[in-house]
């Protein structure tokens, strides 16, 4: 070290480091757009109406370890409430919403993308997604209780349905499928006969 040299601290080397990751990106496209929403839309947030969304589109150049430079783009949700204090002056009053893509909780749980509190079918999407998943990886769950929560969702649509055009179609559903099962059912008994004859 150098007469005049000074000790450096542990945080300004934390400092060091994180400018040195900062060098490697490059916020260059920040978008805002806002849109107006159908009457009577409902925060899910603080679930009162509101009249105007806001996307945050936020465009940032990364160098990834590869040495290739990649754009990453996210967008962030607001709601946006047109309100009047008391003395009559109009007011915007936002919530947060989230993210469209959450991408950093993605690594961990590569079966669906988590999406935003704006997202309305993100539930409807995650199960369609963990169902491709299983697909692939059917270790992810056991068949014991895969079938456990079928017969669970089977209950809950059935308390939920109020016609009986909505009840039937359920019936039929489930009976194509039992017919298949039946099906299923034989098969797997005539190799297990064919396998005690050999």
């Amino acid at each position: 070290m150098l007469k005049d040299e000074k000790p450096q601290s542990q945080g300004q080397n934390q400092q060091k480091k994180k400018r040195g990751r900062k060098a490697k990106e490059k916020e260059f496209g920040n978008k805002v757009r806002t849109e107006p929403v159908p009457e009577g839309t409902i925060c899910p947030r603080c679930h009162t109406e509101f009249q105007y969304l806001r996307m945050d589109i936020r465009e940032k150049l990364v160098i990834e370890r590869d040495g290739k430079p990649r754009v990453h783009s996210h967008t962030y949700y607001y709601a946006l409430h047109y309100e009047k204090d008391s003395e009559g002056n109009a007011r915007i009053r936002p919530c947060y919403l989230g993210a469209h893509l959450y991408d950093y909780v993605k690594r961990f749980n590569d079966a669906f993308d988590l999406m935003g509190a704006y997202e309305q079918r993100r539930y409807i999407e995650y199960l369609r997604d963990f169902l491709a998943t299983l697909q692939h990886d059917e270790s992810l769950i056991s068949i014991k209780d895969l079938i456990e929560i079928i017969a669970l969702y089977i209950d809950f649509i059935k308390d939920r349905i109020t016609t009986e055009e909505e009840l039937q179609r359920l019936k039929n559903l489930l009976e194509d499928r039992a017919v298949s099962i039946t099906m299923k059912i034989h098969e797997l008994k005539e190799k297990d006969k064919e396998k005690s004859q050999s």
